[in-house]
């Protein structure tokens, strides 16, 4: 029998494509996940109909973590390429979804003007534009959440410190010393996706403050962690430059640090080829729920504006977390197994879900909810269910190769 289509309108012959959406806004625009941490969108009225070949179909736009454009030179044995297992629009066709597999789950804008850009060439910072920055007040309750999150970063529970400082930032997105309290815990935390989310954080803030030193130190620190020895090395230099050599012992601990990695010769992490056009990065990220036992994993935006965001994991359970402050709501469980399919109702507070079993289960808010398990609200709770999937993740495969299933240092400054 001939197999060969000629009908072909979206071709990746290097790919497997594992999910494709349409824009409910712009239906002429589908999104496309595959087996690699890029989500494609195309525009059909640019497609035609074609032979199947190994030319790759060109798309009108493509989002991705800008981390995940690198390959690392010590990547650790058995590490998994990040897919994306599931891509969706939100109703308005402005934001894109993507979960991924053996990684986070990720929000863009699309049209943004948030590009990635080449970690291995920062331009340099005009501090002169930074003296004019004048912080507004904290209200008394964000105070309150604040001086929470710095007793959570004390204590070195940096993933509640991370989820409290969020919060404070959604109130606040334009106050420095938030952004380099989050850059710090989420340094310190350190999941999978943590280190480049710092760095966003400090280039955030010193794209308000270019002369704030510590924005600029938790860049040096993010680069660093991220193995961009040469680009942290630069921005030493250029510190040192504009401010002079800090008191600060662990100042010089991480010059030394950084400067041994240099001499050292270690291979710096390499991007895998240059996408065109230049691929958009992330906006918000979501983190908590695990999702490397299977490839069709969804996530999907849930609300009367769409102001959750609703996920299955492999803990047997769906994860929910507030869109506006990135925040983990609650946690479901809702299979014996894994959940893979969460489909939200388009107008009702209800959520069909469904695993590797012959059932669908569907959820709705009841007073009289009787739960074989509680869902957990709290947050030491969450946080509790959460660095339990990212220890899984941190790990995988080795949790299932021991369960028999076959494979296919210092840091500069504390919370201000």
């Amino acid at each position: 029998m001939d197999t060969d289509c000629h009908n072909v309108v979206i071709n990746q012959p290097d790919k497997s494509i594992k999910c494709i959406n349409s824009n409910p806004a712009r239906p002429h625009l589908l999104c496309v996940g595959s087996d690699d941490p890029v989500t494609r969108v195309y525009d059909h009225r640019m497609l035609s109909p074609s032979p199947q070949d190994e030319t790759m179909t060109e798309p009108v736009d493509q989002f991705v973590p800008g981390h995940l454009l690198y390959r690392s030179g010590t990547q650790k044995l058995f590490t998994s390429r990040p897919t994306v297992t599931w891509c969706t629009f939100d109703n308005t066709g402005r934001f894109l979804l993507s979960n991924m597999g053996n990684e986070q789950i990720y929000l863009y804008e699309v049209g943004g003007d948030c590009k990635v850009v080449d970690l291995t060439r920062l331009p340099e910072k005009d501090v002169s534009q930074g003296t004019s920055y004048k912080p507004r007040a904290l209200d008394p309750i964000t105070k309150a959440l604040k001086e929470r999150g710095n007793r959570y970063f004390n204590a070195k529970e940096f993933d509640k410190a991370v989820m409290i400082y969020s919060q404070c930032i959604e109130r606040y997105r334009d106050n420095v010393i938030l952004l380099n309290n989050r850059s710090l815990a989420l340094l310190k935390r350190g999941w999978l996706g943590d280190k480049y989310a710092a760095y966003r954080d400090s280039v955030t803030a010193l794209q308000l403050e270019p002369s704030n030193q510590k924005a600029h130190l938790r860049q040096i620190q993010s680069l660093h962690e991220l193995e961009f020895h040469k680009t942290a090395w630069t921005q030493i230099e250029l510190f040192t430059a504009r401010h002079g050599k800090p008191a600060d012992p662990s100042f010089q601990s991480l010059s030394e640090k950084i400067n041994s990695a240099i001499e050292a010769g270690g291979k710096e992490p390499v991007m895998e080829g240059q996408l065109r056009p230049v691929p958009t990065d992330y906006s918000a990220r979501f983190t908590g729920a695990c999702n490397i036992q299977t490839d069709i994993k969804e996530a999907n935006f849930f609300g009367p504006n769409q102001e959750y965001i609703v996920s299955g994991s492999d803990d047997e359970s769906m994860y929910l977390w507030h869109r506006p402050t990135e925040t983990l709501q609650k946690v479901i469980f809702a299979d014996t197994m894994l959940v893979n399919c969460v489909q939200p109702h388009p107008t009702q507070p209800i959520i069909a879900s469904s695993g590797l079993k012959s059932t669908v289960s569907i959820w709705s808010p009841h007073m009289d909810a009787n739960f074989d398990r509680e869902p957990l609200t709290e947050l030491e709770d969450l946080c509790d269910a959460a660095a339990q999937n990212q220890k899984m993740m941190d790990e995988y495969p080795l949790p299932l190769i021991r369960r028999g299933e076959t494979l296919d240092g210092p840091l500069v400054c504390n919370p201000s």
